[in-house]
């Protein structure tokens, strides 16, 4: 979950964050009507005792319970392979690289010296790759993989390197919004956060675009004309 609540979790920090969230359906959130008193204290019992419960979990976790969560990030990565499927042979590669990311992020949990727990973990991954190459040869053979509709704005997009200036979500707050280009707000919004948290200095701006849009799907959006607005507001800078 990208937003401006989560900034420990963004990747210039990198910090798994866990966000339990509740409510009661009502806009009341961040108004007036919002007052402590009404707080459930029931409910903010149970959403403590689940954070405490998660975090005295990972600060005790060792070599077993990073085997254990592993194979659960497994049983995961095969879910996510499969939803990818009938989306190309793009999103199952994807798909395969992300969910090896979660496998391996149990390493967190273990001494960066404990190479066994890293040694075990081996042929998790090796049971994921092949499971995205069957997935891939079925697609190839009912010869259905959508083809992307050209976008003329890569070819701009692959001589840019966004060069992200500061920590966080980017939510235009200090411009009046009949100043903000018909843009919008990078506190919520999920196209421009994550494109955002792509760039790294290194990749340049059509990867990022492509990226993006295998995490969110095909979605429309003038990443050059924002990242270009973005540099002219001081926000990034433009290799």
């Amino acid at each position: 979950m990208t937003g401006t609540d989560t900034w420990l979790a963004e990747p210039a920090v990198g910090i798994p964050t866990v966000w339990p969230y509740s409510g009661t359906g009502v806009h009341s959130h961040h108004n007036s009507e919002d007052p402590p008193e009404t707080v459930d204290s029931r409910s903010l019992r149970d959403l403590a005792a689940i954070n405490a419960s998660f975090l005295y979990f990972v600060a005790s976790a060792g070599e077993p319970e990073a085997r254990w969560l592993a194979e659960i990030a497994l049983d995961r990565g095969y879910e996510q392979v499969l939803a990818a499927r009938t989306k190309g042979l793009d999103q199952i590669a994807y798909a395969v690289d992300r969910e090896s990311q979660a496998v391996l992020s149990v390493l967190r949990l273990v001494p960066a010296d404990r190479n066994p727990v890293r040694e075990s973990l081996q042929p998790l991954l090796g049971h994921l790759r092949r499971f995205g190459e069957d997935q891939s040869a079925r697609v190839r053979a009912l010869g259905v993989a959508p083809t992307p509709a050209p976008d003329p704005q890569l070819a701009e997009a692959a001589g840019m390197v966004v060069v992200r200036k500061r920590m966080g979500t980017i939510p235009l707050d200090d411009l009046a919004p009949d100043r903000r280009e018909g843009y919008p707000s990078g506190a919520w919004d999920s196209i421009p956060i994550i494109a955002l948290y792509w760039c790294d200095g290194r990749r340049n701006l059509a990867e990022v675009i492509r990226l993006t849009r295998l995490e969110l799907g095909p979605v429309k959006f003038d990443f050059v004309g924002y990242f270009r607005f973005l540099q002219r507001q001081g926000y990034v800078g433009i290799q």
